[in-house]
């Protein structure tokens, strides 16, 4: 197989699951290839996952406010000094790119759809449709929920599936030791999101409210800048059994000491947490969303609540407690699950299919 030189471009390296995936994705690929990682805006909490970066060049721009309209240009005149193979866009970056699609034929332009295209933005979803006119544009999804959200958005598009993967996070043995002495006589539930009502952190808390103190529920992530993060802060720091620990650079440490990652969302593409959870073998509870319950209908790798508000969580929370057996049983599965199907280098290698089609 032929050495490739790949380009990335990411709008942040904020800690969102696309850009993790994304990270995981170039560092998998520079064992073997040239890799560049181009990102368009940085500074404060747009940097968070840098220090992952292991071995790609990286490329910051810099160009946020009205420097906005230069990155056609400059990714334009990047691609004319730099001999690419592939370029891979993610997120919110295909407007930046129209102009490069358009003068280099030549190069494998792919676009992933990480989560439900309806949340896009105007200047995106028409962006995307203008890619849909020209035959060096490869499209993928990250599950076959998400596919059929794009199938229905954008009508006659060809779109590829490439279930989403993830590298085990790293583990800081001693870390956990502690951690577990800390919650020693809890059962223990973790949460890793940004505090978003998306993610339904609110009705998450009010349940755990209204269970036994035992219950015990970790929240990391987020912005507490936004009225609903203040608003969930407040309501967290009136309940006994929730504590919110904002970012953690240390996030492995907390799934791996989780009897539970709970994903209380209303929509999800396919949640990179979810694939470390199963990694480190911490079984899973979620919401009846597509994307989610397609990995864990049949009950072998988690559970599944039977709807979206405080008491559909309640109903599920108090009774899985009770049952170490099959808590066990669906560590185990999970962990083998992550082995068969969602190894950064699995994923990785089917990418590297539809950037040699």
């Amino acid at each position: 197989m032929s050495k490739l030189n790949i380009l990335h471009i990411l709008p942040t390296l904020s800690q969102g699951g696309a850009e993790k995936f994304t990270l995981d994705l170039c560092n998998e690929y520079h064992k073997d290839h040239c890799v560049n990682l181009m990102i368009l805006y940085s500074g404060g909490h747009f940097d968070a996952l840098e220090p992952a970066i292991d071995g790609p060049n990286l490329h910051k721009l810099h160009l946020g406010g009205w420097k906005k309209i230069i990155i056609p240009f400059y990714i334009l005149g990047y691609l004319i000094k730099n001999r690419m193979n592939v370029v891979h866009l993610h997120l919110m970056t295909p407007f930046f790119c129209i102009l490069s699609i358009i003068f280099f034929r030549h190069i494998k332009f792919v676009y992933t759809f990480h989560g439900d295209p309806s949340y896009d933005n105007r200047l995106v979803r028409v962006s995307i449709q203008l890619l849909t006119l020209f035959n060096n544009v490869t499209f993928v999804a990250v599950s076959p929920s998400i596919r059929k959200l794009v199938l229905g958005m954008y009508k006659g598009i060809d779109v590829k599936v490439v279930i989403n993967g993830a590298s085990t996070p790293s583990v800081n043995e001693r870390n956990v030791a502690l951690l577990r002495n800390v919650y020693s006589n809890k059962k223990l539930f973790l949460n890793v999101a940004r505090l978003d009502n998306i993610k339904n952190q609110l009705e998450l808390v009010l349940a755990f409210r209204d269970l036994p103190d035992e219950y015990h529920l970790l929240i990391i992530g987020g912005d507490p800048s936004t009225d609903y993060s203040r608003t969930l802060i407040f309501e967290i720091n009136k309940t006994n059994n929730v504590e919110y620990l904002g970012f953690k650079s240390c996030v492995g440490d907390y799934i791996k000491i989780a009897d539970y990652i709970i994903f209380s969302s209303l929509h999800e593409g396919l949640p990179i947490s979810l694939i470390e959870s199963f990694s480190l073998s911490t079984p899973v509870l979620c919401t009846p969303i597509p994307g989610l319950n397609e990995l864990i209908s049949d009950k072998k790798v988690g559970l599944c609540f039977e709807g979206f508000l405080k008491e559909d969580f309640v109903k599920l929370l108090s009774g899985i407690t009770a049952n170490n057996n099959m808590s066990k049983s669906l560590s185990k599965n999970a962990e083998d699950l992550y082995r068969a199907d969602f190894e950064i280098s699995i994923v990785a290698a089917k990418y590297l299919e539809l950037y040699f089609d």
